[in-house]
């Protein structure tokens, strides 16, 4: 993959990371504490949380594995990007979309909380596992007929 089409993909993995997670956790402690959650105060730790894990998302996207002729990567990897990459792409296009075609609706926007993200979440994970495997099983198919490559 280019260098451009990772910074675009970390870029929006960045986005829509840091905006669900802080949206996330002001729902969370709104929930947790109801009429006694000042967001004054805990804005600041809100924004911290959600920048690291913006952060550390978006490191594990740009990311870039050298491998040798026979190793594999862990399946968790391949889960996880596969998550993060459907599940933030759905959160945005339910959550932006609805507000584009329909404005009027107070609603919207709960598409891509409730239904859109968390589809493309698990739908990323096995989409992610199944690449992973299939990948890994070509890696070690690779590598079983190529004895020079066991370096």
């Amino acid at each position: 993959m280019n260098k451009f089409a990772r910074a675009v993909i970390t870029v929006f993995t960045f986005l829509g990371s840091y905006y669900f997670s802080y949206w996330l956790i002001v729902i969370l402690l709104a929930v947790l504490f109801g009429e006694e959650f000042d967001l004054k105060w805990g804005t600041i730790l809100i924004n911290v949380v959600s920048l690291a894990l913006a952060v550390y998302l978006a490191k594990i996207v740009w990311s870039k594995n050298i491998l040798t002729k026979n190793s594999t990567i862990p399946l968790g990897k391949y889960i996880l990007t596969g998550a993060i990459a459907v599940g933030i792409t759905g959160f945005l296009i339910g959550f932006i979309g609805p507000m584009i075609f329909t404005p009027d609706s107070n609603q919207g926007p709960m598409l891509g909380i409730f239904i859109t993200g968390p589809a493309g979440l698990v739908l990323g994970a096995i989409g992610g596992l199944i690449f992973g495997l299939i990948k890994n099983q070509m890696i070690k198919k690779a590598a079983k007929n190529d004895p020079g490559s066991l370096e």
